[in-house]
């Protein structure tokens, strides 16, 4: 499932990568907490100085560049995910974690026969870039070929023709997926086939969307995570939110929990920041996307 050498491959690539640089941070998501550790160790030994977040690592949207930098790193190093494109202050090298799995005959006729005549697009997290990869080929190798290949972020919910075919381990991506589509998830570790429908998702989605509307005061929340800021768009909501009569203000947090809203008295809140904070999330309040917020303001104008 996960091999020495690719653990082995990423170590090469950072110490050769940060050979010009003397102070360097690094930063992982819960599962490559171990292997910061090795990096850093061997940074150590070629006379480095290193520092490690502890932080939770939600995704490439979450970068300590200016962390970093206020620590005096001249570099981060960020295991797991691949760059999306935010500006950075100093520079960030990007190792995505690429699992080694062999795909079978016996999975690709598994995947065939739930399939079944629908047409399908596979959908998979960076992660899992080379598996979604000999999976399309082994599936095409057998007449079932796939409309597109997409990869997949744990903020976004892609739309695709057919049936999205998700190739990944747990719920996190498939159940995002799921927000605009029918599934099938494929597990490559236990070689679990699991089919989730939209129709609780859009149940659920229509019983947030009614608490909101309900709400005599919204909390419009805002993250200060770089690649989850979106404070412009909150000042928007609240005067729209204001205008329809409704009291609304803006809450402004690094992470988004339960416990930091406890206290304010709001009814409701709409989301700018992740928009898995509102599908996955329990704030104890209902929670829309401001996505949502928008598409609801289409279909009343249409109506």
């Amino acid at each position: 499932m996960i091999t020495d050498s690719i653990e082995e491959r990423i170590i090469t690539d950072v110490l050769k990568d940060t050979k010009e640089y003397s102070r360097i941070a690094i930063q992982a998501p819960e599962g490559l907490k171990k292997l910061s550790e090795v990096i850093a160790r061997e940074l150590e030994r070629s006379g480095k100085e290193v520092l490690i977040f502890a932080d939770p690592c939600y995704g490439a949207c979450d970068p300590k560049d200016e962390e970093a930098r206020g620590l005096g790193a001249d570099v981060l190093v960020h295991l797991g995910h691949a760059d999306f494109g935010l500006e950075k202050c100093i520079p960030v090298l990007f190792y995505p974690y690429y699992y080694e799995v062999d795909v079978s005959e016996e999975d690709a006729a598994r995947i065939s026969d739930a399939l079944g005549d629908r047409d399908f697009s596979i959908c998979f997290s960076v992660n899992f870039d080379r598996i979604a990869h000999r999976l399309a080929s082994a599936l095409s190798s057998i007449g079932k070929r796939p409309r597109e290949l997409q990869r997949v972020l744990g903020c976004s919910f892609p739309s695709v023709d057919g049936v999205a075919l998700y190739v990944g381990d747990g719920l996190f991506h498939p159940l995002g997926v799921a927000v605009n589509n029918s599934v099938i998830a494929f597990d490559p570790f236990t070689r679990e086939l699991n089919e989730i429908s939209g129709e609780d998702m859009d149940r659920r989605k229509r019983g947030r969307l009614l608490g909101v509307l309900n709400a005599e005061r919204v909390g419009i929340l805002v993250s200060t995570k770089k690649g989850q800021q979106h404070f412009r768009d909150a000042l928007v909501i609240k005067r729209h939110l204001e205008n329809r009569g409704k009291k609304a203000e803006i809450l402004v947090m690094d992470r988004i929990e339960r416990d930091s809203l406890t206290g304010y008295g709001v009814d409701a809140y709409v989301n700018t920041a992740c928009p898995r904070i509102a599908t996955d999330d329990d704030l104890g309040k209902p929670t829309i996307n401001y996505a949502e917020l928008v598409e609801l303001e289409s279909e009343e104008e249409k109506s």
